[in-house]
């Protein structure tokens, strides 16, 4: 088929999924008041989703804005400005006030190119407030593919290196690395022809249009496809069963241990803000 052009690594979205794709919110502390200063917060709180509208990450938090405001009546306003995989947003709320009213989160991608030295931030000069969520990455195929199980799609590769293609979130993030630990399993580290696009959205959409053979995201990403049989999974990139779909293969059903996909098995996002936010609101 004939391939699109692929896109370095800039979140987008296209075809929304519905509110029950988000994962759920880690729990709030049970708490009667939240720690912070005296008179803090004084006005609404902003959280920069890294990314365009309508994923599991963005739905993810909004869930969490709606828990927070509901327990401690503090507003937190859900704010989207994609690019780059997570890079542009985060970037943006770095360098603004550290007063606490600004935080953000950072995925795969930003956390690479800070080792890197490629973020024009290290990782010292960031507030880092705790982990958000993490979820697994599936590999899933269009409701018509000939693919019916992984076996049939990794054996489909195997005899067709670098021909079968699946897309996925950017560059330089857990989504990639799954994608090249599955072929290095397999002995080649071009297994599949790897296609960046702008986010999950975008990814499953050009998936939806029949412009790649299968597309690797976070299972938060994809649940309402899954729920209207417009996509099937056939592979979870990891060692555990899903409980909402205990009969998809996992790659330690196919033979591999952890060591063959240590760190690639799952979506994470940090939430965080700029350097030297009072640790009392922290």
């Amino acid at each position: 088929m004939e391939q699109p052009a692929a896109v370095e690594a800039a979140p987008a979205a296209e075809a929304a999924p519905e509110a029950e794709a988000a994962p759920e919110a880690e729990a709030v502390p049970e708490t009667d008041a939240v720690v912070a200063p005296d008179g803090f917060p004084k006005k609404e709180i902003e959280l920069v989703v890294p990314l365009n509208p309508g994923g599991g990450t963005d739905l993810m938090c909004r869930k969490l804005a709606e828990i927070i405001y509901n327990k401690y009546g503090v507003n937190i306003v859900v704010s989207n400005v994609p690019g780059s995989g997570g890079v542009v947003g985060a970037t943006q709320v770095f360098s603004g006030k550290n007063d606490g009213y600004t935080w953000t989160m950072v995925g795969a991608t930003a956390v690479s190119q800070m080792v890197r030295g490629q973020f024009g931030f290290t990782m010292d000069q960031i507030t880092w407030l705790q982990p958000l969520y993490g979820m697994n990455h599936v590999i899933l195929v269009s409701a018509d593919s000939p693919y019916a199980t992984a076996e049939d799609f990794i054996n489909a590769a195997v005899a067709n290196p670098g021909k079968v293609s699946i897309s996925h979130n950017g560059t330089f993030n857990t989504a990639q690395a799954g994608l090249i630990a599955l072929g290095r399993a397999y002995g080649d580290d071009n297994l599949f022809l790897s296609m960046p696009f702008d986010g999950a959205s975008r990814a499953i959409t050009e998936l939806m249009g029949g412009n790649v053979d299968a597309v690797i995201v976070g299972i938060g990403d994809v649940l309402s496809y899954i729920n209207e049989g417009t996509v099937k999974p056939l592979l979870v990139v990891g060692f555990d069963k899903l409980p909402a779909f205990p009969d998809v293969t996992t790659v330690a059903d196919l033979g591999f241990d952890e060591t063959s996909f240590e760190n690639v098995t799952y979506v994470r996002w940090l939430l965080c803000g700029p350097e030297g936010v009072d640790p009392e609101i922290t």
